[in-house]
């Protein structure tokens, strides 16, 4: 007998925790030698961690265990488990499996910086006290990092994350729209840059990633600006040909500010009033007694606008109940500012009608009774038709594509504004259709596998929130 069979027949023979196990009743007579051995369950948790072997050559009853393979002398009849416990107190296999995540202080570099970048959080998150409290509880080996550490990975991973994304628009064979967005911080008066790449993956998921994020310097031309898109681009080696499209937002609100020129004295007043009733707590609390008083339903407060954004001024406007109706036909552009804005839909086959709709309105109110309004509507018209005299061709392409509108719809808008040369620019369209479809066809593309829940192109358009405008098409037409 080994020393483990020794050490197991002592385990055995102090045990009290009996297990039940398979047993076969000895043999009483011949007539009972037929019968098939009767069973009893394995109830103890033990057997979770080992199975029976059965009996071996040297006539002995073993277990063995699932996570080191060892094999343990087992006493089916008389007693228990004890023994097969202290083993898995010692078993090598799992204690390498409860520290197999040995401390990585590179690790630990990483998912601090994911940490800080999913939430959005202050590099000194890191030098925190209750922070690093809890680090230090959960694994005392772990090595504080400071904010400067933070910074230096977090660009490391600026580095990779911009290989990656190089790569993955290198390979690309469909389009790639880009945006750029300026605005200048209040705090320190700097200007900034950030142009974003869209693209459709295979599976028709619309996709949005930063590409560069950098400081404007002055002056802030056109041609300052693109100089400033084209060196980002070259940086990523994404300086092919490309084709340039308005800001279809930033037209139009050239267009309403000019006609909100000519009102701004009445802007300038309204917008004093609503900043003097907020600018103390004091104030707001007498207006609202005021509001009260008259009976006004108090829903959403008073709203200052943002100069450089024309649909804020609508909204403050709107809200500034006794000026509404001198404005009310500012409606529709707010609602195609809105639209022509969207981030989370398609908005190139929206654009089309937006732009025509704006056209014909500005008709209708250029030959109104009411002259202030006729004034305004004609000052807008010289503004639009400096931009859009002729309908960009790429952007219209978008609402052929739309499975609501095709090529009869742009037959009846033109046909609306100048029936004269409808016919000519709907061949005009047909023709760079087709070689849009030819170019598109003589690509090698791959068929996404698998069956996902990814939505069609149908289902992306419908699924933008461009309320019923085009659930019928005439209906809009007659309206208008």
């Amino acid at each position: 007998m080994n020393e483990e069979d020794a050490q197991n027949e002592e385990d055995i023979q102090n045990e009290e925790d009996v297990a039940e196990i398979e047993l076969e009743e000895p043999e009483q007579s011949n007539t009972q030698a037929t019968k098939p051995p009767r069973k009893r369950k394995l109830t103890s948790s033990i057997w979770n961690d080992f199975v029976l072997v059965g009996t071996e050559k040297d006539g002995k009853e073993r277990g063995k265990c699932i996570h080191c393979g060892a094999k343990l002398v087992i006493n089916t009849k008389t007693h228990g488990t004890m023994h097969l416990k202290r083993h898995l107190e010692k078993c090598p296999k799992i204690l390498r499996k409860e520290y197999r995540h040995a401390y990585d202080h590179k690790k630990d570099h990483e998912m601090t910086s994911e940490i800080i970048i999913y939430h959005n959080l202050p590099f000194r998150y890191v030098e925190y006290e209750k922070v690093r409290t809890r680090d230090k509880y959960l694994n005392p080996n772990v090595q504080p990092i400071c904010r400067q550490t933070v910074g230096a990975d977090l660009y490391k991973r600026y580095e990779i994350e911009k290989v990656k994304l190089k790569e993955v628009l290198s390979n690309h064979r469909g389009r790639i729209c880009f945006t750029s967005n300026l605005w200048t911080a209040r705090a320190t008066t700097m200007s900034y840059i950030c142009l974003t790449a869209h693209f459709i993956d295979e599976s028709w998921n619309l996709n949005s990633k930063i590409l560069a994020f950098c400081e404007l310097k002055s002056p802030h031309t056109g041609e300052e600006i693109s100089y400033k898109v084209l060196e980002c681009l070259r940086k990523l080696g994404l300086e092919k040909k490309f084709l340039r499209v308005r800001c279809s937002a930033h037209i139009l609100n050239l267009i309403v500010k000019v006609a909100l020129e000519l009102a701004k004295d009445v802007l300038h007043n309204i917008r004093e009033s609503v900043r003097y009733v907020k600018a103390s707590p004091q104030r707001k609390e007498a207006f609202a007694a005021c509001v009260e008083r008259v009976g006004i339903k108090n829903g959403a407060g008073l709203s200052l606008d943002i100069p450089t954004r024309w649909n804020s001024t609508y909204e403050m406007l709107a809200r500034a109940l006794k000026f509404r109706k001198a404005f009310v036909s500012m409606l529709p552009f707010s609602v195609n500012t809105t639209r022509f804005s969207g981030s989370k839909y398609p908005t190139s086959s929206v654009y089309f009608t937006q732009v025509w709709r704006i056209e014909h309105l500005l008709k209708k109110f250029a030959s109104c009774d009411d002259e202030a309004v006729e004034r305004m509507a004609k000052k807008m018209q010289i503004k639009f038709f400096k931009y859009w005299t002729d309908y960009s061709l790429i952007l219209a392409m978008g609402a052929i594509f739309d499975p609501r509108m095709k090529l009869e719809m742009l037959e009846m808008a033109y046909g609306k504004v100048d029936p004269s040369t409808y016919k000519l620019k709907k061949e005009e369209f047909r023709e760079n259709l087709v070689q849009h479809y030819k170019d598109y066809q003589a690509k090698s593309w791959k068929s996404s596998s698998g069956t996902s829940a990814t939505p069609t192109p149908h289902e992306l358009v419908s699924e933008s929130p461009l309320d019923d405008d085009f659930d019928n098409i005439s209906t809009l037409f007659t309206i208008l």
